[in-house]
């Protein structure tokens, strides 16, 4: 799966495309994840991203680290716990007007649960700085 994060790797499928082709910006305005079409894409951080509209595509295009995934969309559960895995843009979040991934709903329970989600993003940020090229 694939993801943004302002200045690091994006995981991309194979064909280079962010978070398995699913609307980013579609999490906040629709709050659901739902598939983009290739009619609505753009390129950025080197990586095709999609959406369900025209009008989505241009709101990305206008401010992308607004709507990306942080971490690249990479898991932010499994990065918090100091490793890297792939996202799952069925399983997300969005935490203080940022968008999260995670891999699996028993690291999205989890923070679900957390009484202080705040030091799981840093767990996660700090992690992020050493792994996000490797």
């Amino acid at each position: 799966w694939a993801g943004l994060a302002a200045a690091g790797e994006i995981n991309t499928t194979p064909e280079g495309v962010a978070i398995e082709g699913y609307d980013s910006v579609g999490y906040f305005t629709a709050g659901e994840a739902r598939e983009g079409e290739a009619l609505y894409q753009t390129e950025w951080q080197g990586a095709t991203w999609r959406f369900a509209s025209a009008a989505e595509r241009d709101a990305f295009a206008a401010d992308p680290g607004a709507y990306a995934p942080q971490f690249g969309g990479f898991c932010a559960n499994g990065l918090s716990e100091g490793h890297k895995a792939t996202g799952n843009p069925g399983i997300w979040r969005i935490i203080g007007g940022k968008l999260y991934l995670f891999h699996t709903e028993r690291g999205r329970r989890r923070w679900d649960g957390a009484s202080d989600v705040q030091a799981y993003i840093e767990d996660a940020r700090a992690t992020w700085e050493r792994l996000k090229d490797n």
